[in-house]
């Protein structure tokens, strides 16, 4: 069985509010809206950064449900999830070198190497 120690917890939390915070930036804003928060990026639709925000909601939910519950049965999620985070940041930091924002990947690479932290955490 995969146990999550203490210094797991802040990890998980951490990554489930980024992704739940960045999921609901792009899944529920309106169009007007989301055109203007990702105006930096005009080549990417609108269908594809609603799809991806909807994603990372799911994706945090797997972080965030072993954390709320605290047992260790749930624990499994935390280690599946961290494989849609990896992917999620691998695509949110190809849309903004894309876009040519290197300042704008400094959320999404900070995500990849915390969800790989984290697998190394659980893994042990």
């Amino acid at each position: 069985m995969i146990h999550m120690d203490w210094y797991a917890w802040p990890i998980a939390t951490i990554l489930g509010i980024a992704l739940l915070g960045m999921g609901t930036r792009k899944a529920l804003a309106s169009d007007p809206k989301l055109t203007q928060r990702f105006i930096w990026a005009p080549e990417i639709p609108l269908l594809f950064l609603r799809k991806l925000g909807w994603l990372e909601i799911a994706t945090a939910l797997t972080f965030l449900i072993p954390v709320i519950i605290l047992r260790d049965e749930t624990t499994f999620l935390a280690l599946i999830g961290t494989i849609p985070a990896s992917i999620l940041s691998v695509i949110n930091l190809k849309i903004c070198v894309m876009a040519k924002s290197i300042a704008r990947a400094t959320l999404p690479a900070s995500l990849a190497v915390a969800s790989v932290t984290l697998v190394i955490i659980l893994i042990q």
